[in-house]
């Protein structure tokens, strides 16, 4: 009989709150997902421009 050592299976999908990318998988007892925010440029440029509009659209309604 093959004595195989087994495969690990990684069940903790981590995804990027806003681009909703796969960051990494770790491992875990169940399936999970875990948000956080990626490191991917167009990422990054997208949160600086909509917090921008949005503080913008804030201040014109407070004006």
């Amino acid at each position: 009989m093959h004595n195989a050592s087994p495969i690990p299976i990684e069940l903790g999908t981590i995804i990027c709150k806003h681009c909703m990318s796969v960051i990494g998988t770790i491992d875990s007892e169940k399936v999970t997902l875990y948000y956080s925010e990626c490191p991917d440029r167009d990422c990054i440029n997208s949160r600086i421009n909509f917090d921008k509009k949005e503080y913008d659209a804030n201040l014109r309604l407070e004006g």
